[in-house]
């Protein structure tokens, strides 16, 4: 069965709108969930040019590993932290069986910039913007065709004869972020140009999607002035909500920092809409669990978040499982000067 749903979703690809990989922990893929994060680091040093540097690495494994994310950005804030500048790369890969290789692969490589403002007091504004290339490719070799199949269950070579198949353009997104020392909001608009992305000769539009992600952070311990390494104590309640094309999701939880501990907590549906079954459109409970240790030379941060689904049916294809990896570049100058970052949102 598992295999029969996962031809399905190759194959429907070659005629239906398709959708963008989803994270789970989206807060630690900045790039990827709004180009106005770019360039907001942890830690203000931006006078010393190996403190403005950040690495964020990020894996999805999905269905038992049937559909896979590898996801990596690197983005520096300017000297004077008004702009920032970013490269984004992901892999998105859907494999039919463990012995085929991934039939159906999306690609994207962007540049980002941002730029701050201050609008009022200690309130701020970033608008960001993400230009980049976005391509599919549907490799034929990973299916498995019913004139390769014997009754002892040995897979012969095909005599199917189809070669890959790969399409692509330039995409475009954007996003703008507000916030003070304890509330943010953001909203992000991918694909505003909807490249077409269709795999035969008929057209299919990317469709854009659009990110509203908001939360309020609660300190747990009052901090004066420069905040201490290892002081961080607070709670974060946050909401993200997406919409692309009739797809929708809304994220409801919270994070809990107790430095260099973080958890999370959140609920991932839409419980007031129903599906085309007449369901409310349950999806997943995402636990998470991480460490954010900064030292003098760098702040490293890893999380592991694991998937329990609350749909029916959800359980036949397996778990979800993610790792995030980020490491902040700090100059030896700057460890005695280090002060927490003013966007309150929770994994950044």
């Amino acid at each position: 069965m598992r295999l029969m749903f996962l031809c399905w979703v190759a194959l429907s690809a070659l005629q239906a709108h398709a959708q963008d990989p989803q994270l789970s922990q989206y807060y630690a893929a900045p790039l990827y969930l709004n180009p106005a994060f770019t360039g907001n680091l942890d830690y203000d040093c931006r006078k010393l040019p190996a403190s403005r540097v950040r690495f964020v690495s990020n894996y999805r494994s999905q269905y038992a590993g049937s559909l896979q994310t590898y996801m990596t950005s690197l983005d520096i804030r300017s000297k004077n932290g008004n702009w920032g500048y970013g490269m984004l790369v992901y892999q998105d890969r859907q494999d039919l069986s463990s012995i085929s290789s991934a039939p159906l692969q999306t690609y994207q490589a962007s540049g980002l910039v941002s730029y701050k403002v201050t609008v009022l007091n200690d309130w701020k504004f970033h608008s960001g913007l993400q230009l980049g290339y976005l391509a599919r490719t549907l490799n034929w070799d990973g299916f498995i065709f019913p004139n390769q199949l014997e009754a002892s269950g040995v897979v012969r070579p095909s005599s199917e004869n189809f070669s890959s198949t790969t399409k692509g353009g330039f995409d475009a997104s954007a996003g703008v972020l507000i916030y003070n020392s304890d509330f943010y909001m953001g909203i992000a608009t991918h694909h505003l140009n909807q490249v077409n992305m269709s795999l035969t000769e008929e057209t299919s539009r990317w469709p854009t999607k659009i990110d509203v992600h908001t939360g309020y952070r609660i300190p747990l311990k009052k901090q004066r002035g420069f905040a201490r390494r290892g002081s961080d104590k607070s709670i974060t309640p946050v909401i993200h909500y997406k919409r692309q094309l009739n797809t929708q999701q809304l994220d409801i939880g919270t994070y809990f920092n107790y430095e260099p501990a973080v958890l999370g907590l959140w609920y991932r549906g839409v419980p007031f809409s129903k599906g085309p079954d007449g369901r409310l459109q349950q999806d997943a409970l995402v636990v998470l669990a991480g460490l954010r240790a900064p030292t003098d030379y760098g702040l490293f941060k890893v999380g592991l978040s694991y998937d329990f689904p609350t749909s029916r049916g959800s359980t036949t294809f397996g778990r979800t499982f993610e790792l995030s990896l980020a490491y902040q570049f700090i100059d030896e100058r700057c460890r005695k000067r280090i002060a927490y970052k003013q966007i309150p949102c929770p994994g950044l």
